[in-house]
C-alpha cells in the first residue's frame, strides 16, 4: 500500500559496522584484509599491482568513519606478514601504512637480493628512524644474499692478489654495511641467507658476517 501523501517515505539511512560488538568487527575486517601469502611489495609490476588492489581496499574501508580506520589499519598491519625487496619498497611499504599502521606493524620481511645500490642506501637512511621510532611490535627478518655481498666486499688493505680474486672478503666493507647492521640489531631479527641453504662455498663469510652483524660495535 502507498504512503498517504501527507506521510512521505522516510529516507534511507548509511549503514555502518560500528554497532557491532568489537571482537565481531575485527573478524569481519581480519577476513577482508588478512591473506594468507605474504604482501610482496618490490618493484615487480606484478607486486606493486597486487599491493595497490589491496591498499585500496583497505582505504575504502577507513573511510567509513574516523573509528573505523583505526581497526582498519590496525587489523591490516598487525595481522599480515610483509615482503619488502629493497630499501625503496620498504619505505613505500612503511609510508603508506601512516602512523597508525606502522604502531601496529608486526611480521617483516626485508630482503636484499643483490647487494646495496644507491637508492637502497638513501631509502634505509629514511626507513630505519621510523622503523626504530614507530614500529615497535616489529618483528623483523633480514634476508641476505652472500654470493653478492661476497663479491663486493674485498680486495682490502693488505690482501694478496691470489685472495682477493678468490672473493674473499668481509660484509663490513660493502656499501651500505652499517645500515644492514642497524637493521639486524633491532630486537628479535632474524638473519637469513637468500636461496643459499646448501651453498656451502661462503659458509666462512656468512658466519663471519653473523658475528659482525650481531655486534653492536661498528668497525
Amino acid at each position: 500500500m502507498a504512503n498517504p501523501p501527507n506521510h512521505p517515505s522516510p529516507s534511507p539511512q548509511p549503514c555502518s559496522n560500528l554497532p557491532l560488538p568489537t571482537e565481531l568487527r575485527f573478524s569481519i575486517l581480519q577476513h577482508v584484509l588478512q591473506h594468507h601469502d605474504n604482501i610482496q611489495i618490490s618493484n615487480f609490476v606484478a607486486d606493486r599491482i597486487a599491493y595497490e588492489k589491496r591498499y585500496r581496499r583497505l582505504l575504502s574501508l577507513a573511510a567509513v568513519s574516523k573509528e573505523f580506520r583505526v581497526d582498519a589499519f590496525t587489523v591490516f598491519a598487525s595481522t599480515n606478514v610483509f615482503e619488502a625487496t629493497g630499501g625503496l619498497s620498504l619505505t613505500h611499504l612503511l609510508k603508506t601504512l601512516s602512523p597508525l599502521g606502522r604502531a601496529n606493524l608486526v611480521h617483516l620481511k626485508v630482503v636484499f637480493p643483490a647487494a646495496l645500490g644507491l637508492i637502497d642506501v638513501r631509502e634505509l637512511k629514511a626507513a630505519i628512524p621510523m622503523l626504530a621510532a614507530e614500529c615497535p611490535k616489529v618483528k623483523l627478518t633480514l634476508s641476505l644474499h652472500a654470493t653478492y655481498l661476497r663479491r663486493l666486499s674485498g680486495p682490502h688493505v693488505g690482501q694478496s692478489t691470489r685472495r682477493a680474486a678468490a672473493g674473499v672478503g668481509h660484509i663490513s666493507r660493502t656499501p651500505g654495511a652499517l645500515l644492514l647492521k642497524q637493521l639486524a640489531g633491532f630486537k628479535g631479527t632474524e638473519l637469513v641467507w637468500c636461496y643459499e641453504a646448501r651453498d656451502l662455498t661462503h659458509g666462512k663469510f656468512r658466519r663471519e658476517a653473523e658475528v659482525w652483524l650481531a655486534d653492536g660495535q661498528e668497525t
